[in-house]
């Protein structure tokens, strides 16, 4: 294993998630600053969008229509001009918790997660008075006529997407435990075949005992650049294994989210902050943006 340095090249953000490389320029969300960015080759962020709802994922359409997930108010949103932004698909009846990240394929099919349970009160939870409860959820595609439905059930926080190159698989984070899921894309956007994609490490020394995905991107050979909060660290893991092949430690920082971009798509974005508490984020305006340049291209599906 390889433990490799991010280089800080932005920061200012709140909590920034969800990075996607799109049409030469990196974009983020803010989720508490109601803020997306983007930036390009001179790393200066610009604001592209002032929000009245919390962003997490972000997607776009075949026609570039964005779609922003709205986590408090369960929502899919998209953009319809003049900086306004109207509800495209309402999710709240599937959800269990703030709706979450997002993944878009070429056809405009969106796949949207939810946390599937109260993530701030899990976060006072103590855990003297017992485990906190954390039931399964689903996960909800929206079909480019805004219509939506269930395509996976019994997920565990299903969080980090991407799609595989060739479009046939979709890989899921399941941040309530160390897997990273696969399921086969049929050509009408139905899912089958769930199996694990990939596992990640054994971490004694954290609470849930092993690091847990947040937000993923994929390269060329099919492994996975993923973020684990818990464990502080990004982790790049082979498809199909638990093996380590880089390690990034953020020293006392979380890992959020991480995407593959670049004029090559060599480079790895990086997302950290200094809590995962959204309440408490904006007390120190400190979410930051590394960068460190890869071997293996990105190799899953662009918006």
């Amino acid at each position: 294993m390889q433990e490799v340095n991010l280089d800080h090249i932005a920061d200012g953000f709140v909590f920034g998630e969800a990075p996607r490389w799109h049409k030469g320029r990196l974009w983020i969300s803010d989720q508490v600053d109601k803020k997306i960015y983007s930036m390009g080759a001179d790393n200066k962020l610009t604001v592209e969008h002032q929000l009245d709802f919390n962003p997490s994922g972000l997607g776009w359409l075949p026609n570039g229509d964005l779609l922003i997930v709205s986590m408090f108010n369960h929502k899919l949103m998209k953009d319809v001009g003049s900086g306004e932004f109207a509800v495209f698909a309402d999710l709240a009846s599937y959800c269990g918790g703030k709706a979450n990240d997002m993944v878009v394929d070429k056809l405009g099919r969106a796949y949207v997660g939810n946390i599937g349970f109260d993530d701030t009160a899990y976060l006072k939870h103590d855990s003297e008075n017992g485990p906190f409860p954390k039931p399964p959820t689903v996960l909800v595609r929206v079909d480019p006529d805004g219509s939506s439905r269930v395509v996976a059930e019994n997920l565990h926080c299903p969080n980090g997407m991407a799609i595989t190159g060739d479009g046939k698989t979709l890989v899921v984070g399941q941040s309530g435990s160390n897997e990273i899921l696969g399921f086969m894309i049929d050509k009408n956007g139905d899912l089958s075949g769930c199996h694990v994609y990939a596992l990640l490490p054994e971490r004694p020394e954290v609470p849930m005992g092993f690091a847990t995905p947040d937000g993923l991107c994929l390269d060329e050979q099919g492994a996975a650049w993923v973020a684990s909060p818990i464990s502080m660290e990004f982790l790049r893991v082979e498809a199909g294994t638990d093996n380590i092949t880089h390690r990034i430690d953020l020293d006392n920082r979380y890992a959020i989210a991480c995407v593959l971009g670049g004029a090559n798509r060599k480079t790895l974005y990086a997302i950290s902050c200094w809590t995962v508490s959204h309440e408490r984020a904006p007390e120190h305006r400190d979410g930051r943006l590394g960068a460190f340049e890869v071997e293996v291209a990105g190799g899953e599906v662009l918006p």
